[in-house]
């Protein structure tokens, strides 16, 4: 049967329980969960090892990088796997063995979703987008679904409740909550539970997953026939349009909660060290080999505390984003963005550079900023929202635009190094860099692969005299000081 795409949202609501639906059941029912997982993960790993060691495959996988009939040549690798049972729908097969084994204690449909998360994992290290696979511990949280509305795990809607065989669970639903009332009249496609620990308590949560586009918030959208440019950074975004020009930090309510973080990581790894001292040799690097790791009471505490912050990051983060993908699009619709890899600045470095001192310098990058901050997550959100109104966040040619090397002045090309935040385009007139970007982005033709040159000429001036009054204004809130110097 063919599958149709039909707007989609989520809803997330708790679960009460009372002595004839204890939590209990649901704690049981995701360590059976985890338990077909890992044994999916790992049959899934072994045909996923046979196939990569056939002969045939590696010949065909080497062609595959110079041939210009890689139609054909995909077709004989996919024929390959499937001879392997290396398929999505095979591991919907083999997972009838442990869906048996455990009584069916869980439904088919979760079951086969179950071996569906195992294969896209194993999909991963066969694609080079991760270097290794992780088996679920008896420690970690894991989230069960089902397929439909008939699934075994299922919502009710005459008593709004979660059903699971005989055991019914209903949904905490505040009386002002509105949004969470009105989102409930829409058809639920299928359901997902999951646990989280909050404050050293663990609670049950269900996300709906709800047809159509969410409830009305008095959520505005701008005009779109004006343009905005967004020139996103790691821990920045730079906003202009016509009438705007804006240097805004990502996330900044979230400094509190990283230094706790930080000094919560440190007071770890120092309770580790103690705890397994043979495990270090004297100048504090961990020995070769395979370790036994102890843990203390108090690094079981400390990790629980540690975790407890990471979940309130989260929390604050997303809610900022939100705030934010809101204002940005009350302003516009029409809003545009340089294509980022945020992975591949995650990334450290390759090559190997010596300072003046003749040490070897770091070769950390942008990893934990863009973890803390995620702005590839604010593009999602922003992305997300504007297909409420059938509209899509717009990503220009960023090799063929080169935004910030273009000079609006002089219609010229030069390469800037990433310290220079300023740039100088003629004798009289300096800008910021990031400003700078955001306004060639705005000023791109509808084919988002070429810059109108007269319209970026004729609006500077405007530009201009808005971005020094950003700049003046960031230098009176002495906030980001090092991207205005």
């Amino acid at each position: 049967m063919a599958k149709y795409n039909t707007a989609t949202y989520v809803i997330e609501y708790e679960l009460a329980f009372d002595n004839d639906n204890p939590s209990s059941v649901l704690d049981k029912l995701e360590k059976t969960a985890k338990a077909v997982y890992n044994d999916c993960l790992n049959e899934c790993l072994k045909r996923y090892h046979k196939l990569i060691h056939d002969k045939e495959y590696q010949k065909l996988l080497k062609a595959y990088k110079t041939s210009n009939n890689k139609k054909e040549l995909n077709k004989q690798l996919n024929d390959i796997a499937l001879s392997y049972g290396y398929s999505e729908y095979s591991m919907h097969e083999y997972v009838k063995k442990p869906y048996e084994y455990f009584n069916k204690k869980l439904g088919s449909h979760e079951c086969q979703k179950i071996a569906t998360r195992a294969f896209k994992t194993i999909e991963k290290l066969r694609y080079h987008q991760a270097d290794k696979v992780n088996f679920k511990s008896k420690y970690d949280s894991f989230s069960i679904e089902g397929k439909s509305s008939t699934s075994k795990l299922h919502y009710c809607d005459d008593d709004l409740s979660i059903s699971y065989g005989k055991y019914k669970y209903k949904l905490k639903i505040k009386r002002n909550d509105i949004y969470a009332q009105l989102a409930l009249l829409d058809k639920v496609k299928y359901v997902r539970i999951y646990s989280k620990t909050i404050r050293g308590k663990r609670r049950w949560f269900v996300q709906l997953i709800l047809k159509g586009t969410p409830p009305s918030k008095n959520r505005q959208y701008g005009n779109s026939s004006k343009v905005q440019g967004i020139d996103i950074g790691t821990s920045t975004i730079a906003v202009v349009s016509n009438d705007k020009t804006e240097m805004i930090e990502l996330a900044p309510n979230c400094k509190e909660d990283e230094h706790k973080i930080k000094v919560l990581s440190r007071k770890l790894d120092r309770s580790r060290r103690a705890t397994n001292p043979d495990n270090y040799n004297n100048d504090g690097t961990i020995t070769k080999g395979k370790h036994k790791w102890y843990k203390s009471k108090n690094y079981i505490k400390i990790q629980a505390k540690l975790k407890d912050e990471y979940r309130k990051l989260s929390v604050k983060r997303k809610q900022s984003h939100e705030i934010l993908a809101n204002q940005i699009i009350a302003e516009s619709t029409d809003i545009r963005v340089e294509k980022m890899n945020f992975k591949g600045l995650q990334k450290r470095s390759l090559k190997t550079t010596i300072n003046k001192n003749g040490k070897i310098n770091s070769k950390k990058r942008y990893g934990k900023t863009i973890k803390n901050r995620a702005p590839g997550m604010l593009l999602s959100i922003i992305d997300r929202k504007l297909k409420y109104k059938n509209l899509e966040l717009k990503k220009i040619n960023t090799f063929q635009v080169k935004a910030s090397q273009y000079n609006p002045i002089n219609g010229t090309y030069k390469k800037k190094q990433l310290k220079d935040r300023l740039v100088k385009l003629n004798e009289e007139i300096i800008v910021q860099r990031d400003l700078l970007s955001a306004y060639i982005i705005a000023h791109t033709n509808d084919d988002l692969e070429t810059i109108d040159a007269v319209s970026c000429y004729d609006d500077f001036n405007s530009f201009k005299k808005l971005q020094d009054n950003e700049i003046q204004r960031l230098k009176d809130s002495s906030q980001l000081s090092w991207y205005i110097h």
